[in-house]
């Protein structure tokens, strides 16, 4: 699934147009934010619950909470929230800072895309953007005047460095991605 956005003016003030497709749907929204926050609420397409569980729990891992958050977060009781009024009710008990917070809120987003059972073995292609880099993540380059980034996330136990013709841009070779899981997608060599 390919990833991106763009400032637009909307109703007025500035926001920000999100894409997110593939060869075979293309699907946009426009916001006041660009946050890594506002991508996940639009992955999870109108659901607003909020689900502590082991995907919550490896994001706050790999993002280097501190495993007292993780601990205090798993001893808490209710690990689903119905909607961001319980959720943020559940946060204020923690006395989390603002960074943090955020963090958690991030992980308990994707806990809640997880638990649907969603996006778990798609892989999202972006331009680096940090706030696409979710679940797996791959990096597209178009132009053959620009350099191929480093390989994203090479510290991952699980990496392999792979490299590929970002499909949305046809033939020509110019376009490349890394990702730091094998694909088995005829559609993208």
């Amino acid at each position: 699934m390919t990833v991106d956005d763009t400032g637009a003016r909307h109703a007025g003030a500035n926001e920000y147009t999100t894409h997110i497709g593939n060869d075979r749907f293309a699907w946009f929204a426009t916001r006041p934010s660009k946050s890594r926050l506002n991508f996940l609420d639009l992955l999870r397409a109108g659901d607003p619950n909020y689900v502590i569980n082991a995907a919550a729990l490896a994001y706050l891992v790999e993002h280097g909470v501190p495993e007292s958050i993780v601990a205090a977060l798993l001893t808490a009781g209710s690990q689903s929230f119905d909607d961001d009024a319980a959720w943020q009710a559940h946060l204020d008990s923690f006395g989390l800072g603002a960074g943090h917070r955020q963090r958690v809120t991030e992980a308990a987003m994707i806990g809640s895309i997880v638990a649907r059972g969603r996006l778990t073995d798609t892989i999202i292609v972006s331009d680096d953007a940090g706030q696409f880099d979710v679940f797996q993540h791959a990096l597209c380059r178009v132009g053959g005047d620009v350099a191929t980034p480093a390989p994203h996330r090479p510290e991952r136990a699980d990496f392999a460095s792979l490299h590929l013709r970002c499909p949305a841009f046809g033939s020509s070779g110019e376009s490349f991605a890394h990702s730091s899981v094998a694909m088995d997608n005829p559609g993208w060599r």
